[in-house]
């Protein structure tokens, strides 16, 4: 770690689980930048049921191998989920949350009675239902509030949403979430299309460092 990044809130990123979600070194770099250690937990999902404690304790646990007692978190799709989850539950872990959905267009491509029905359900539900696993993926990465509100009025940690202006697929999710989650911020990218995040981590990061240095973390 420089010296730069020691006087700064380190970052969790938590990238999404059916997307490319950008190298850790890209991530890792792209913080770096602004004088930020990075850390990149691998939260594959392991065959079964998929839910959002396990990963969780691995943020922890990450957290707490690298010395730091909170953190930034950054989180696309699943990974926001994952990063509301541990908000909600050890606030006192989490100095800020950075978020994005990460829809794509071929989820608004499937076909089939099964697959409508599983985008109207709750994940759970979905779960119980003996849905793909896949599909149940595709569904956290969009960060539906139907799946995280039962513990949405805990969540009060300092949260910015952070959206392409080109990327309808997550315009309607974005802005739901930063609407629900209570005093969260919505910020626009200027020319940024689906998936811009993992193209340019650094233009991710760079519309999220003025939220982050007005909070002094």
């Amino acid at each position: 770690m420089n010296s730069s990044a020691q006087g700064r809130t380190p970052v969790v990123v938590l990238r999404p689980a059916t997307s490319p979600g950008g190298s850790a070194q890209d991530w890792t770099t792209a913080w770096s930048a602004q004088g930020r250690t990075a850390l990149v937990p691998d939260l594959e999902p392991s065959p079964g049921l998929v839910v959002l404690e396990s990963p969780g304790l691995e943020v922890l646990a990450a957290l707490t191998a690298s010395g730091a007692e909170r953190a930034v978190l950054y989180g696309s799709g699943y990974g926001a989920m994952v990063a509301l989850h541990v908000a909600a539950h050890h606030p006192e872990r989490v100095a800020a949350l950075v978020l994005s959905t990460a829809g794509r267009i071929v989820d608004r491509q499937r076909r089939g009675i099964a697959d409508a029905a599983y985008g109207l359900l709750p994940v759970s539900r979905v779960q119980q239902l003996h849905g793909p696993q896949v599909r149940v993926l595709e569904l956290l990465d969009q960060v539906r509030t139907v799946d995280w509100s039962p513990f949405a009025a805990q969540v009060r940690t300092p949260a910015v949403v952070v959206l392409g202006d080109r990327d309808p697929i997550n315009r309607g999710p974005s802005r739901r979430l930063a609407t629900v989650l209570v005093g969260a911020e919505l910020v626009l990218v200027p020319g940024a299309r689906e998936g811009w995040a993992t193209r340019d981590p650094t233009a991710l990061v760079d519309a999220a460092t003025p939220f982050l240095e007005r909070l002094g973390v």
